[in-house]
């Protein structure tokens, strides 16, 4: 049986579920928009032919960078466990 409390925290849960959906269809929108300012830059500066800018260039060698360090220690790791 249902009783008026109950209720009234599912339809609380239904708004608090509203607001997190707005905040990211906002966050969203961010996003895109900065991605097209970043592009339009870009195109300005003339780096299209690369389809890449220079924070695309940055994140990508960080990630490349990390990728590497990671091997390297799984690769020590399942060394000293052969042994």
């Amino acid at each position: 049986m249902t009783t008026s409390s109950s209720i009234s925290r599912r339809l609380e849960g239904l708004g608090n579920e509203k607001e997190r959906v707005k905040r990211e269809t906002e966050r969203i929108d961010r996003q895109k928009k900065a991605i097209l300012e970043r592009r339009q830059k870009a195109l300005e500066r003339g780096e299209t032919l690369t389809g890449m800018d220079d924070m695309e260039r940055k994140k990508r060698a960080t990630r490349s960078r990390w990728d590497r360090k990671w091997n390297y220690r799984r690769w020590k790791i399942d060394a000293k466990k052969r042994s």
